[in-house]
């Protein structure tokens, strides 16, 4: 066989010389019966290292994090957190919360809105700095109030977010404007202060802007996505998340 004969123009080791020796002798029926066996043996190896790397894995702490489902870990940056929160202005006015009941207790239940736990990645900037900066330090289970200034939320009403725009573009829409109304401009909302026989004044800031909000924070979950260091081992790794719900 040509195979053979490739083997023994060299200076094989020893399992290749003895492989070409039973190529020699067997059918090809036994080769292909042969090497079926080899792949399984390998499979069967392999299923055996990974076995031992995560029970090594799992001694030294890498997959803690995942075990106990974060429940007794403090959430920092580079965490995913889950948290049920009610927002509240000074007045004690009810603005925005992911509980249904709450919702429907302060007339701001909205069918097309889902009411779960919020889950965002801390450190990312996703969520105004007041409110991620309150979830930081708290644990799995915890519930606090969070008081963040307007600086840390929506910031000051700005003078250059209020605009004036021709009445003629609200009538070619089809749109009749009233003051207080609030208008989607897509890239936007707008408050309406004033109606004139030619302009039309609206105000582009946050309708939270320049307000102190008030925070009523749960956590649910926190997922950290860092090795468990060992006793002796201060070292941490980031895993990267693909998913955000």
């Amino acid at each position: 066989m040509l195979i053979c004969k490739a083997f023994h123009s060299q200076n094989c080791c020893l399992p290749l010389q003895v492989l070409s020796k039973y190529l020699e002798t067997w059918d090809i029926k036994r080769f292909y019966f042969f090497v079926i066996q080899m792949k399984v043996a390998v499979i069967v190896v392999c299923i055996f290292l990974a076995g031992i790397m995560l029970a090594g894995c799992k001694k030294t702490g890498i997959m803690d994090s995942f075990s106990n489902g974060g429940k007794n870990s403090m959430a920092e940056n580079g965490d995913t957190v889950r948290v049920d929160y009610i927002g509240k202005t000074e007045d004690g006015k009810v603005f925005d919360t992911s509980i249904e009941s709450v919702a429907k207790s302060s007339e701001l239940y909205n069918e097309a809105r889902p009411y779960e736990p919020l889950e965002f990645m801390l450190g990312q900037g996703n969520m105004i700095p007041g409110f991620e900066k309150g979830v930081v330090g708290m644990k799995a289970g915890e519930t606090k109030m969070v008081t963040i200034p307007s600086v840390e939320a929506y910031g000051d009403p700005r003078e250059d977010l209020i605009r004036e725009l021709a009445l003629t573009n609200f009538v070619e829409a089809g749109v009749t404007p009233t003051v207080g109304q609030e208008i989607d401009f897509g890239f936007g909302q707008a408050k309406v202060l004033e109606v004139g026989e030619e302009l039309v004044k609206l105000d582009f800031n946050h309708p939270l802007a320049g307000k102190t909000l008030i925070f009523e924070i749960t956590v649910k979950e926190v997922i950290q996505w860092t090795v468990a260091a060992n006793d002796d081992a201060d070292e941490e790794a980031d895993i990267v998340d693909d998913e955000i719900e």
